[in-house]
């Protein structure tokens, strides 16, 4: 069985925070672009698209979801909106409509207090001085949604005494492998990745 320091390394809140902050850097890298969120199950309304989860249900979240679901609406939008739009609504239409990249700063102050308060709760920033377990990390230096300097950030972070590896490489596309064709010219990354994953197998075993 997995020790309980493993489990509290590799399902902990580090992990969530990531996962957290993925989604928003995701988004705003793709300018948008992902696919809208599938029916809530049982029912034949849609659920709330997650991207505008952080605005209060009412008109302008129907309004953006409008916007959201329908890009040929958005292209057509133009001039004032037919509803009040909070300042975040406001950076979601701008987006959706002219094209405007989104001010990540200004996104997170817009955002309600609670929700920043979440983030940072979620944020591995917060809870890295507790850290005790061993840490392994892998990132690829060609990571387009987050950047493997924010791994490099996280393990410079540890306390001290915390053991840890840290493994870069040059062979995924986020998480995903670029062209198997090209696997090859990978074969040092191939034998490092099967290197830190014995490691963490053998690790999990003591």
């Amino acid at each position: 069985m997995m020790p309980a320091r493993w489990r509290r390394c590799f399902l902990g809140r580090g992990l969530r925070g990531v996962l957290g902050a993925a989604g928003l850097v995701f988004w705003a890298a793709c300018g948008g672009a992902v696919p809208p969120a599938a029916p809530a199950r049982g029912t034949e309304a849609p659920a709330t698209d997650p991207r505008l989860a952080a605005l209060p249900p009412g008109e302008e979240q129907e309004y953006l979801t409008t916007l959201l679901a329908d890009p040929e609406a958005a292209e057509a939008e133009r001039g004032e909106p037919p509803v009040a739009l909070s300042p975040l609504g406001t950076m979601v239409r701008a987006l959706l409509v002219e094209g405007q990249p989104l001010d990540s700063e200004a996104l997170l102050a817009a955002l309600p207090p609670q929700t920043r308060e979440m983030f940072q709760w979620l944020s591995p920033a917060a809870h890295v001085a507790n850290l005790r377990a061993p840490l392994f990390a892998m990132h690829d230096a060609g990571d387009t949604l987050i950047p493997y300097t924010e791994s490099r950030k996280l393990v410079e972070s540890l306390p001290p005494d915390v053991p840890r590896r840290y493994a870069e490489f040059h062979m995924f596309e986020h998480v995903y492998p670029r062209d198997p064709s090209a696997l090859l010219g990978f074969i040092p990354d191939l034998i490092e990745l099967y290197r830190h994953l014995y490691l963490v197998f053998l690790a999990l075993t003591e």
